[in-house]
């Protein structure tokens, strides 16, 4: 479906229906998270996927816009850890100069976790243990345990990863993501892979 705005913009919405136990576990979760009972037409909504984009072509690919969405919610991700753990998204009372040195070294310090910690500790522990490590978990115990960056990255570093090691099992036990029934957004995206 195309909508045009008076300003010209071109907004098309895609949807394409899910498979009926995907749309169930939607609505289960809804159910148990929700303040108030959903309205049916809400529930009925959770057996489709939808989609708007700004995107020109005549007829997007559903499949196309599917991949690029799921793209586009881990670099949500990504922010919602930053603004969450790594307080980047508040202002602070100093000069400007101060206010660039420190979302400069916010960035630093987050893209450190993510290159030396994250990525490294995340196969690691995928391999070993057969869990899968949270971004955002991660990222909220080692501002919680600030210590311990130096000592992952070091390990990350040596190549020496020790499945019963201290660190190793509190990243285990602290930032991975729990057991269910349901798949996180990144077993999903490895399963489409």
């Amino acid at each position: 479906m195309r909508i045009d705005d008076s300003n010209g913009a071109v907004i098309r919405l895609l949807a394409c229906p899910v498979s009926e136990e995907l749309a169930n576990q939607r609505r289960a979760k809804l159910k148990k998270e929700a303040k108030t009972f959903p309205s049916k037409e809400v529930l009925e909504l959770l057996s489709w996927s939808i989609f708007l984009t700004s995107i020109h072509e005549e007829k997007p690919d559903y499949k196309s816009i599917f991949e690029l969405y799921k793209l586009r919610w881990r670099i949500e991700t990504i922010f919602k850890t930053m603004k969450s753990h790594l307080k980047v998204d508040k202002a602070h009372n100093v000069s400007s100069n101060q206010l660039s040195f420190i979302i400069v070294a916010k960035m630093i310090l987050f893209l450190l976790i993510f290159q030396f910690i994250f990525s490294w500790f995340a196969q690691k522990i995928e391999k070993h243990f057969g869990r899968e490590l949270s971004l955002f978990k991660l990222c909220r115990y080692l501002v919680d345990n600030f210590t311990m960056v130096a000592e992952l990255i070091n390990i990350a570093m040596r190549v020496r990863f020790q499945k019963n090691n201290k660190q190793s099992m509190m990243l285990v036990k602290y930032c991975t993501y729990n057991k269910r029934k349901w798949q996180n957004y990144n077993r999903q995206l490895k399963d489409t892979a």
